[in-house]
């Protein structure tokens, strides 16, 4: 019964996993097309059209295509991955249907934030997966399928446990900034930003596991996600 259930689990997996790449690639650039051609009138349309295009295919190559892991389509028993994942669905939706339906303009100074905000989370996400190398992983919880498992103390591993997370929250909070989406920004501060942080707390738990007294160590010393070392050391 037990091993049926877990073949069935698995089964589940598999196909949230592909849906939620198929979604992304097809289902959000068409639902941005179409909205864009019914309301026509909406300054800057193609624009945002060509970026919802960058960002989804951005962050499909960095879920699922830019780790080490075998199998990217399997679960691996990460429950945490489909869910931060349908949340990132959901707030592109908002976007496009804020963007286009409620058309309220663009405030130039919100957008600067924003962009400025995503440029941040795209340099720490890049150099915190480019530091792990084949140390990187989209599997949070579960069976990690990357071999050779140890601590990274260098690069943003240095002043940060988790430059990625951090990474993906300025993702989260800086993209419906640069498209001044803020019913979609009040759903990534209540929604999309606490499942990052429970993320993070399921991996640093499934990591004390693997490296026990090591990784407690690294964590009395190295912040979670906020720099004090380095703030401080600017101040002084």
């Amino acid at each position: 019964m037990i091993n049926h259930f877990q073949t069935f689990y698995k089964f589940l997996g598999n196909i949230a996993i592909k849906s939620i790449i198929g979604i992304s690639l097809i289902g959000l650039p068409l639902f941005a097309l179409i909205l864009k051609i019914n309301y026509a009138e909406v300054a800057y349309g193609w624009i945002f059209f060509v970026f919802i295009c960058f960002v989804v295919v951005e962050r499909v190559w960095e879920t699922f295509y830019s780790s080490g892991d075998q199998k990217k389509h399997k679960l691996h028993g990460d429950w945490t991955l489909p869910l931060v994942s349908i949340a990132y669905i959901l707030m592109l939706l908002g976007m496009i249907w804020e963007f286009f339906v409620i058309n309220r303009g663009i405030n130039i100074f919100v957008m600067l934030i924003g962009i400025f905000i995503y440029g941040m989370s795209f340099l720490l996400r890049i150099s915190g997966m480019l530091t792990l190398r084949e140390q990187w992983s989209v599997h949070a919880v579960g069976a990690k399928k990357v071999k050779n498992v140890f601590l990274v103390k260098s690069g943003p591993y240095k002043y940060l446990r988790h430059p990625i997370y951090l990474g993906v929250i300025l993702e989260v909070l800086g993209l419906p900034l640069i498209w001044n989406a803020y019913f979609v920004f009040i759903f990534t501060c209540t929604v999309s930003v606490p499942l990052q942080l429970m993320r993070a707390y399921f991996e640093e738990k499934a990591t004390v596991r693997k490296l026990g007294k090591e990784y407690i160590d690294y964590k009395k010393t190295v912040p979670a996600l906020i720099p004090f070392r380095l703030l401080i050391r600017n101040n002084k």
